[in-house]
Formats: C-alpha cells, structure tokens, sequence
C-alpha cells in the first residue's frame, strides 16, 4: 500500500470512528475527503478500484459490515442512508401528495 493509500484508510477511518461515536457525520471532513480522494484519482496516485477496496476495507473494519450492508440494514429500518441517498426533490423540501 502506497503512502497516499495508506492516507485515504486512516482519514476514512478516524471519519468512521468519529460518526460512528457522533452519530452524526462531520460535513466537512466528509468533503475534505471526497477532495482527497478526487485528487489521488486526478494525478494518478490511485484509481477507483483501489479507492473502492480501501473504503469497503476500512468500513468493515470499523462498523463490522461493508458500506452496502450498512445502507440495505438502515433501509430495511426505513432509515435515511445518505443525503445523496434521497432524491432532489425530497432534499429541497418539496412534498407530493399521492392520493
């Protein structure tokens, strides 16, 4: 594992220590992550397979099940899984009435 790789699992695994304490997911970490993340895929420190493999790694690690697990258990309990989980028109506020 390179030393970039080796950033991209410590930084998503404090962030995933933190929510998971928290409860709550810090934004800002989040996208400073995403950032990261980006970065290594643009100058060609990574690619996206191997960012797929540190993230399912790193999850499993700290909450005992891949991130896909985690989404379809919080589903199932008819849990918000993530912001962008839910559609645009739900994220905006906007109701529709079905009758």
């Amino acid at each position: 594992m390179s030393q970039y790789q080796s950033q991209v699992a410590t930084l998503l695994k404090d962030f995933y220590i933190q929510s998971q304490k928290s409860g709550i997911e810090n934004e800002k970490q989040q996208e400073f992550i995403k950032g990261f993340m980006s970065a290594g895929l643009f100058g060609g420190l990574v690619d996206q397979a191997t960012l797929n493999e540190i993230i399912t790694v790193t999850h499993q690690e700290v909450f005992g099940m891949e991130l896909a697990e985690k989404h379809q258990d919080r589903l199932l309990q008819g849990k918000e899984t993530s912001y962008h989980d839910v559609p645009p028109f739900i994220r905006k506020g906007i109701r529709i009435n079905v009758p």
